[in-house]
């Protein structure tokens, strides 16, 4: 489906149940945008839905995990369906945990992390830049995190997914730039989230103090 001109613009918000991606699909709604909620959580992404319609804006729920190639091609399949090819994606799904020393971490919670938030990321990306290259427009938003940069010891797992989201930004950046499809990061720093607040519940010693503030 194509859409004119006229019609308002299609964000696609991932990890909109709660935190940043909640703000985020808000704050995109009251300026115009038509959001495509994203999230494992259903309950979670109708309670932004109906906030974005009490509202007056116009938003869409879709329960999927970014994880999943199949399920994020779907997904995509059916915000095309009802609005068009989306002309944002704002990648922010991820999880902080695995918490501890990298030597007593499971390898399995380690790469189910990494799933989620670099190869979760990139099948995002992978699957909305190409419409948006197609149309010759369009904007890739990755939430990264200043852990990608510095080192934080017992978080090995979501540092360097992190990092590596920050160097995938970079490239997809380069790949895109001649097709009039801009690519970012964006480092929103300690915000009061739930994730947030489940670190701070963490047992002491778990994370440093700068994680705790």
């Amino acid at each position: 489906m194509k859409r004119s001109g006229e019609e308002p613009p299609v964000a696609v918000v991932t990890g909109a149940g709660r935190g940043i991606g909640k703000a985020a699909a808000i704050a995109m709604a009251q300026a115009g945008w038509r959001v495509a909620l994203v999230s494992r959580s259903k309950g979670e992404l109708e309670s932004v839905g109906e906030t974005i319609g009490g509202r007056g804006g116009e938003a869409t729920c879709h329960v999927g995990d970014v994880s999943d190639l199949g399920a994020v091609r779907e997904t995509w399949a059916r915000i095309c369906e009802k609005w068009g090819s989306p002309d944002c994606l704002v990648n922010n799904a991820a999880v902080v945990e695995p918490v501890g020393a990298a030597f007593e971490t499971d390898p399995l919670a380690w790469a189910r992390l990494m799933e989620i938030n670099l190869t979760g990321a990139f099948y995002c990306a992978h699957t909305a830049l190409k419409g948006m290259v197609e149309q010759r427009r369009g904007c890739l938003l990755n939430i990264v995190s200043g852990m990608g940069l510095r080192v934080f010891p017992h978080f090995s797992a979501y540092s360097v997914s992190k990092a590596g989201l920050i160097h995938l930004t970079r490239v997809l950046a380069e790949e895109v730039r001649p097709y009039g499809v801009t690519v970012n990061a964006l480092d929103p720093g300690l915000v009061d989230t739930d994730m947030q607040t489940n670190l701070r519940n963490l047992p002491a010693g778990a994370v440093g103090k700068e994680m705790r503030e």
